[in-house]
């Protein structure tokens, strides 16, 4: 992860907010501890399996992605072939929980193939009844050189996904 400096920076701080507990609370959460690296960030409230709202998206984000994702429902930007898996990784992270890590390959708004390190780590909420929040952070570990013409699909699911044990075990 030494290669994707947003992730690293994500993996640091959440491990001072966490102090002695296995998952931080939101009220533990210093973002100021994140520094630039808030603009490869975002904060996910996972509301119910269908329902995985951004709450906070960094910059970085919409110039990878191409569009504005605060307010909106990750799953109305998967593509349906992808949907039962992403809802299947997520509600794996909440229910066991656990972190993941992956690699992502996105085309940016010019057509160049980026691929992208992205690390997701739980937060829970500062009072009962609130979302669990999945803290994203994403590194472009580079460009491809060459434009393509192919049609840029919405928020892909990673190629390379693994699950992070913090604390819980991973899921089978």
């Amino acid at each position: 992860m030494s290669d994707a400096h947003n992730c690293l920076a994500l993996f640091k701080a959440w491990q001072i907010w966490r102090g002695a507990e296995t998952i931080p609370s939101a009220r533990m959460v210093r973002p100021e501890m994140l520094g630039r690296s808030l603009a490869g960030m975002a904060v996910i409230e996972c509301h119910a399996p269908d329902k995985l709202v951004y709450r906070l998206v960094g910059e970085l984000y919409g110039e990878i992605f191409g569009r504005e994702l605060k307010g909106q429902n990750l799953l109305d930007f998967t593509v349906e072939a992808e949907r039962v898996e992403r809802i299947r990784r997520t509600d794996s992270i909440i229910s066991t929980p656990c972190g993941s890590i992956g690699i992502v390959n996105v085309l940016s708004e010019r057509g160049l193939r980026n691929e992208i390190r992205t690390l997701l780590l739980p937060v829970w909420p500062t009072e009962e009844g609130q979302p669990l929040r999945i803290y994203c952070a994403i590194s472009n570990l580079g460009t491809a050189a060459e434009p393509t013409e192919i049609e840029r699909p919405p928020v892909p699911l990673a190629q390379s996904f693994h699950y992070v044990d913090i604390g819980f075990g991973v899921p089978d």
